[in-house]
């Protein structure tokens, strides 16, 4: 199989297997805004999605937008987000947001060289915010897509970055980005779960 038939069958069987195990989370509703995206972002910094679904709502409540969240105190947002560890998360939630108040006039950045300018946004949270919040056909690449797209094509790492800008489908960035993080979740694991992945019959490492 060559390397264009390799990549369309990788988007057929992971699309079709997403369709029904595709996890729920509340920042994963229609028109959600970007500031609660990009505050997402931040909270899932090393955190398990479960943990932050459990605090989400109660976060809003109390921050329901940035405004809100740059006058707040550091310990006003930890009592708050204090469940998921990190104490410096709190400062760099405030930090962030007092920058998008006094530099982009209170609105959550929409080009990437901006949002990298942001307290606590690396690349992978900003193309997250491309890819998720502005409906982009942006790749996203954390450790757990770096992992698959090894496995599967038993690439080298400094050939994942190409790879996956290759594999994002047109017009569908964001269902693509959250396949292939469920799949990371569900089955490519630390220590893969091959028999529940929808991918073995084509991964290089998984079908040996």
């Amino acid at each position: 199989m060559d390397r264009n038939d390799a990549l369309n069958v990788f988007h057929v069987l992971l699309l079709e297997w997403w369709k029904s195990k595709r996890r729920s989370f509340p920042w994963r509703g229609d028109d959600i805004p970007p500031y609660r995206l990009l505050v997402t972002e931040m909270l899932l910094w090393k955190t398990r999605a479960e943990t932050v679904a459990s605090i989400w709502d109660r976060f809003f409540m109390r921050f329901p937008d940035v405004e809100t969240l740059s006058r707040a105190s550091e310990k006003e947002i930890d009592d708050v987000i204090v469940s998921l560890g990190l104490a410096k998360r709190a400062g760099c939630l405030r930090e962030m947001a007092q920058k998008i108040i006094k530099e982009h006039d209170g609105e959550v950045p929409t080009k990437k060289d901006d949002l990298l300018g942001l307290m606590g946004i690396g690349e992978y949270a900003a193309s997250a915010m491309m890819c998720f919040a502005f409906d982009r056909d942006e790749a996203i690449l954390d450790a757990n897509v770096r992992r698959i797209l090894m496995r599967v094509f038993g690439c080298e790492e400094d050939e994942v970055g190409r790879l996956a800008e290759d594999l994002v489908p047109r017009d569908a960035g964001p269902e693509w980005g959250y396949a292939l993080l469920d799949l990371g979740a569900f089955a490519c694991r630390y220590k893969p779960q091959c028999k529940e992945c929808p991918l073995v019959t084509v991964c290089v490492t998984g079908s040996r």
